[in-house]
């Protein structure tokens, strides 16, 4: 049986051109999204606006944001800002540079989120706790250290480790991301958001 056709609104994301400072913004989205949170894309863009928190029941557990860019981009650090009042490894996150959670050398190195005391920036009261996103070097026989990433990046990952703190306090809410390379915060360069319309022709109906 068909039906008539019917018109369905669509959003689509097309790029613009960027200038040479920005970095251009292909795919952004997160694993699962709460009723209440705004865009991914609201997380990039320094407003300060932006809210995300897992829609999962598990207190966010292994939920997180991908995001990736249209050429590579070379970044320092990577800052995840959490809203509410954290203690300092009470959330875990797991972070990966171009699908990688580590780099491959004669010393280990791992990239490894370090908690921060969040301050006030740019006219933003900012209440909460700052995730840096750093490589953590072990040299042979001494202490690890934190350093930057100094690294060319087209896609990055992190998603949430849950633990008892975690649960005890409900899913965290992530407010923004920043991406800092040699010269400071990098600007984005977002889709853009365009409203369309499209008509199917017919609709096949599903078995019963």
């Amino acid at each position: 049986m068909k039906y008539k056709g019917f018109v369905l609104a669509l959003l689509i994301m097309v790029s613009r051109a960027y200038a040479a400072n920005e970095a251009a913004i292909l795919s952004a989205y997160a694993t699962s999204s709460s009723q209440a949170s705004t865009s991914v894309l609201s997380l990039l863009d320094g407003s300060g606006q932006g809210s995300w928190t897992p829609e999962s029941r598990d207190f966010g557990a292994d939920e997180g944001i991908y995001i990736q860019f249209i050429d590579p981009v070379p970044v320092n650090y990577i800052d995840v800002e959490l809203k509410g009042d954290y203690d300092s490894g009470a959330i875990g996150l797991n972070c990966y540079l171009d699908g990688k959670t580590s780099l491959p050398g004669e010393s280990k190195v791992e990239f490894r989120a370090v908690p921060r005391e969040a301050k006030t920036r740019e006219g933003h009261k900012t209440e909460g706790k700052i995730y840096r996103i750093v490589q953590r070097t072990f040299p042979r026989g001494g202490s690890f250290r934190d350093v930057p990433l100094h690294s060319n990046i087209r896609a990055f990952y992190f998603r949430f480790v849950s633990n008892k703190k975690v649960r005890g306090g409900g899913s965290p809410t992530v407010t923004a991301i920043r991406f800092i390379g040699p010269k400071g915060t990098i600007p984005m360069k977002l889709p853009r958001m365009v409203s369309t319309q499209v008509q199917a022709s017919s609709v096949l109906e599903p078995f019963a």
